[in-house]
């Protein structure tokens, strides 16, 4: 397997370098600027191991980049590249935009073309794998969590430019008739009046409008958690829309969070309960039971998803799945959908 890795000399690019080549069995391309955050040495201990090459380029040079795809001839492309760093962005803001969303576009263009001169199961293979950060969901406040649902909310020139190029990784995918596989992960939230003082319904009703007015093939791969709208939204709207949906072993599937499901539906049960310890006690019993009907086992056996398969599978499957499905499942609609907003 052939993978080019962008900023692949960086902290966390290195680490996945090194993993690779530790692991065997991939030849690797490291494309890498060597700006401040790019250090060499980082890949000392593996760039004698078989498989491995380094290129210093910088991801804005359209022709490097096509340079890069020539020589990796990449089933997959890791792309970690980027300025980073909230007070640097505010220094300099022009680099962010020139790295972090220029250099994606270049990426992009130069991984489009790629793929549209291979042909059959390599086709089917190819991945554009892309790195974000929490940054562009905005501050978190003093509690709580960021999730696939949170709304996009960047608050510094480094957030942006993030926000931007994941803007970009998924309109490239979309009009250019990438397929989409969606990995969900989704534990659900619970709904109450301080969301809409954020517009979160809103925000996250995008997802669904947007899954539902998707033309190329969307595969789903239940990895652990799937509650809620959260999980509609990750596979179009129905667990039946995606070609292919799939669920890992060990993952559940439910309506809502089956703990919030347990305190809702026996809320008046659990309310005459005086002893909160027991109290307690029930709920997580209440829970248990609600885990082993969620289980993917038992979503297959309904015919609520297609099948549960070996997670060491999971590349085989959507590969042998895109290799068999048309580039486009539908038509471009001839009008913009209707933004939730």
């Amino acid at each position: 397997m052939n993978i080019l890795v962008t900023g692949g000399a960086g902290f966390i690019g290195s680490a996945v370098v090194r993993r690779l080549l530790r692991a065997g069995g991939a030849n690797v391309l490291v494309v890498d600027k060597l700006t401040y955050a790019g250090n060499r040495d980082s890949l000392k201990p593996v760039e004698n191991a078989p498989g491995f090459a380094f290129m210093q380029a910088d991801i804005a040079d359209a022709a490097a980049m096509r340079a890069a795809f020539e020589r990796a001839q990449p089933d997959i492309v890791m792309h970690l590249a980027a300025e980073s760093h909230v007070d640097r962005s505010i220094d300099a803001p022009g680099t962010f935009v020139q790295t972090n969303l220029v250099g994606t576009y270049c990426l992009l263009e130069a991984a489009r073309a790629w793929h549209a001169g291979l042909n059959g199961e390599a086709r089917a293979r190819f991945r554009f794998h892309h790195i974000s950060t929490d940054e562009v969901f905005g501050a978190l406040g003093p509690d709580g969590r960021f999730s696939e649902e949170t709304a996009y909310a960047p608050r510094s020139p480094y957030a942006a430019s993030k926000a931007g190029s994941d803007h970009l990784v998924r309109a490239w995918g979309e009009t250019f008739g990438l397929p989409v596989i969606s990995l969900v992960d989704t534990p659900g939230f619970m709904v109450g009046p301080d969301h809409e003082q954020t517009a979160l319904v809103r925000h996250t009703s995008r997802l669904l409008v947007a899954g539902a007015a998707l033309t190329v093939p969307l595969i789903s791969v239940v990895i652990r958690r799937a509650y809620g709208l959260g999980a509609q939204a990750m596979v179009g709207g129905s667990l039946w829309e995606p070609l292919l949906t799939v669920a890992w072993p060990s993952a559940h599937l439910g309506p809502m969070g089956l703990e919030g499901a347990v305190r809702l539906a026996m809320r008046k049960d659990l309310e005459a309960i005086d002893d909160e310890e027991e109290r307690e006690r029930r709920v997580r019993e209440l829970t248990a039971m609600a885990e082993q009907n969620a289980r993917a086992m038992n979503a297959a056996q309904l015919f609520e998803i297609d099948d549960v398969i070996d997670p060491a599978e999971t590349r085989k499957v959507i590969a042998s799945t895109l290799e068999a499905a048309p580039e486009r499942i539908a038509e471009p609609p001839a009008h913009r959908f209707v933004d939730t907003w």
